[in-house]
């Protein structure tokens, strides 16, 4: 016989639980609970639905020695095994336990799917919300909001102030600055030791760059191309709406008027996990867009940007743990759509003469000058 696993309250204070299994039998149910057992006559069964789902099968009775008990099961194939041995009599009170579990979880679906609905609608005007408030956001808030992020960022490795990767990335940076339109806050660029091969802007023109990155780079376009994306998500407040949906809608008022504190607290809970949320594939392409425009300002060869998708194609995909990538469209996609963005005369520019740090094994065999 199939026992079923059951929560039993009793014998007599039932306010007392313990976890059991009930057994079907000919007769009526058995019920072992920790070497003890009771029978409950078919006859006296009280059954009904219940909990917090209004789902599980409460079965009431007492023993023949009158001891009270009750059971919780939420198997509904204990519902059929009744059903195959009650006596006639009984037939009509599990048909009705039966039908009550059916309406019952109809409605629950109903339930879920309006909730769905709902939720669905909730994030499509949160999205919405997230860039009316990302206007709504003083310049001191967005900075101070993006230092703290970027902070947080740099605890995955170690802030370099000097040495061949911040030279590269400085002399990079400056190059990719002549491009830049007017933005309301001042960029800052800060490297990071670490293998991540990554890049993240944070608000308020916070840019991080991983040493991880400068190994799968070929000449210092490349760069360049990263460097113009991430400030072209920061001008266009990307990172912003990020962390207004990362929050939630308790911080939407904090941001509006610029509440340091409650800000930093949430920041300090959440940390650099708020910024690790996936741009929209719009916000990539738009971000993809003005780095080219940036790069043709600065008299940067663009082409070499999308040059870095297809090597990364050839050698094999991207590092699953690439966020710059990752969350972008696909490489494959975002390397047809940068060259659309191509004009002829973007290669009629002199190369940036700046060289990469030196060959690590992160990058063994592979140049770390221009091609």
């Amino acid at each position: 016989m199939t026992s079923f696993q059951a929560i039993v309250f009793g014998p007599d204070d039932l306010g007392r639980e313990r976890p059991g299994q009930v057994v079907v039998e000919p007769d009526g149910l058995r019920v072992d609970v920790a070497g003890e057992q009771w029978r409950l006559a078919f006859a006296g069964l009280d059954l009904s639905r219940g909990g917090i789902d209004d789902l599980a099968i409460v079965v009431a009775g007492r023993t023949a020695g009158g001891q009270e008990l009750a059971l919780h099961l939420s198997d509904e194939a204990f519902v059929a095994a009744l059903a195959r041995v009650v006596p006639r009599e009984r037939r009509p009170a599990v048909a009705r336990l039966r039908w009550q579990g059916e309406t019952r979880r109809r409605r629950w679906r109903w339930y879920l799917a309006v909730v769905a609905g709902g939720v669905l609608g909730v994030i499509l005007f949160f999205n919405h919300l997230a860039g009316l408030v990302a206007n709504l956001v003083p310049v001191s808030t967005e900075i101070a909001l993006g230092e703290a992020i970027a902070d947080s960022l740099v605890e995955r490795g170690t802030l370099l102030a000097t040495g061949p990767a911040v030279t590269t990335v400085t002399q990079v940076w400056q190059a990719v600055a002549r491009g830049l339109p007017p933005a309301p806050f001042p960029f800052r660029v800060r490297v990071v030791d670490s293998p991540q091969v990554n890049a993240l802007a944070a608000p308020g023109g916070q840019i991080v760059v991983f040493t991880g990155l400068l190994t799968r780079l070929e000449n210092a376009e490349e760069l360049a191309g990263i460097l113009a994306h991430e400030a072209a998500h920061g001008l266009c407040r990307h990172g912003l709406r990020q962390v207004v949906k990362g929050l939630g809608v308790s911080a939407v008022m904090m941001l509006v008027v610029g509440d340091p504190g409650g800000l930093g607290r949430a920041v300090r809970q959440l940390g650099s996990r708020l910024f690790l949320l996936s741009y929209s594939r719009d916000d990539e392409r738009e971000a993809d867009r003005l780095a080219v425009e940036i790069l043709r300002r600065a008299r940067i060869d663009p082409s070499r940007f999308p040059e870095f998708f297809i090597r990364l194609e050839r050698e094999g995909g991207l590092p699953e743990f690439l966020t710059i990538l990752s969350t972008h469209p696909s490489h494959r996609e975002r390397q047809r759509d940068l060259q659309a963005l191509l004009q002829p005369g973007d290669t009629a520019v002199p190369r940036l003469a700046i060289p990469l740090p030196a060959a690590s094994p992160g990058r063994s065999g592979r140049s770390n000058g221009s091609r």
